[in-house]
């Protein structure tokens, strides 16, 4: 989920915030941006990268589904349903993690639930029908504020890519932010001002070892808790 290149799912920034690698189905980067070849990477970041780079490629691998021309509005439906059902119970387990105002995140601008109900509400669906949609119940521990940073790297990660994704569906399916897009248009013209503050924020997390371990494990686990989830609602 988390990764911005043309032609891939999910997106990566460079540690300035600046566009970097985004994966194609291949799991090959695009060129860097001039300069940043050298760049040095926050500890944090990089460890995240390293260990969640094969994960990357599955989840993407898993949702090329929605850069498909073929994709039908029905299965475009069922695909933000099912987002809806992971999101949802992740970004009520993350609320309740003591502690984002001194981190320097402010959760509440950063929820995505509330643009995958107004994209279900846009597609048909009544809000009985949205509140009886299945959630997620295996979700990755979120306890602590490193644990919950590295399930919010995969969230927040995910936006990057979501622009990829807001263009293909207005090209194919004429879904625009305010009719059925609003979770992949996320933050639209803020979205890589977002990404940066996000990784601001993840450099305030405490360098200890402990931290960096519990940041790492979590973001692994809620990659693949998503893709086990999507496997199960049979997305991919």
């Amino acid at each position: 989920m988390a990764l911005v290149q043309s032609g891939g799912v999910s997106g990566h920034e460079a540690s300035d915030g600046s566009a970097e690698g985004v994966r194609t189905h291949g799991g090959q980067e695009a060129d860097a941006p001039p300069g940043a070849e050298g760049a040095v990477l926050e500890p944090h970041l990089a460890a995240l990268r390293r260990a969640t780079r094969r994960l990357h490629e599955r989840v993407e691998e898993a949702l090329q589904l929605l850069l498909d021309p073929g994709l039908s509005l029905r299965q475009y439906r069922g695909i933000v349903a099912s987002f809806y059902g992971f999101y949802a119970p992740i970004e009520e387990r993350l609320a309740s993690v003591p502690g984002w105002p001194v981190i320097g995140i402010d959760l509440e601008v950063r929820k995505k639930t509330p643009l995958l109900r107004r994209d279900l509400q846009a597609l048909g669906l009544a809000e009985p029908e949205i509140e009886g949609l299945p959630r997620c119940g295996s979700l990755p521990a979120a306890e602590t504020p490193a644990e919950a940073m590295g399930c919010l790297y995969v969230i927040e990660g995910a936006t990057l890519g979501g622009q990829v994704i807001h263009k293909h569906l207005a090209r194919n399916l004429a879904i625009h932010a305010a009719c059925g897009g609003a979770f992949f248009a996320g933050y639209g013209a803020e979205t890589g001002a977002m990404w940066k503050a996000f990784l601001e924020a993840l450099a305030r997390v405490p360098a200890s070892g402990a931290c960096q371990s519990a940041i790492v494990d979590a973001a692994c686990a809620t990659f693949l808790c998503f893709e086990d989830w999507m496997r199960r609602r049979r997305i991919g």
